[in-house]
């Protein structure tokens, strides 16, 4: 993994995706959310702040390490338990069939280059009645 995606990506797209016009957005996205919760491109925590008081534990997932890197201290200081998982190696999402109550991806379904198998595994983990919350 090269320097610019382990270290200068996620410091770009944590600046970025922290503006105003895009923070203002996650809170009405995440207000259905349910547990179990899988966020898909976990990026560098952002939504964390946003779950609703009901979600306690997330489970996220992000191709890119150096995001994860990132999210360590808001994971550590938020009220949220979070398990970060990492992708298999075909890109499936390592959760089981039908555990998901929600799943959620913000600003990460453009930078997928294989989105139909993504819609095809977050439909494989969700529950019957399970929901996908994403912009």
């Amino acid at each position: 993994m090269s320097l610019y995606t382990r270290h200068i990506l996620p410091r770009m797209m944590d600046h970025v995706m922290s503006k105003r016009e895009v923070e203002e957005l996650r809170p009405g996205v995440l207000s259905g959310v349910r547990e179990p919760v899988l966020e898909i491109g976990f990026s560098t925590g952002l939504n964390l702040p946003h779950y609703p008081e009901s979600v306690c534990r997330i489970s996220g997932v992000d191709s890119n390490p150096g995001m994860t890197r990132r999210a360590k201290s808001r994971i550590e200081t938020s009220r949220i338990r979070v398990k970060t998982l990492a992708l298999e190696p075909n890109g499936g999402l390592p959760v089981e069939d039908n555990s998901q109550e929600s799943v959620v991806s913000t600003w990460t379904l453009c930078s997928i280059r294989n989105v139909d198998f993504a819609l095809s595994e977050i439909e494989r983990v969700l529950k019957p009645g399970g929901r996908f919350f994403f912009i």
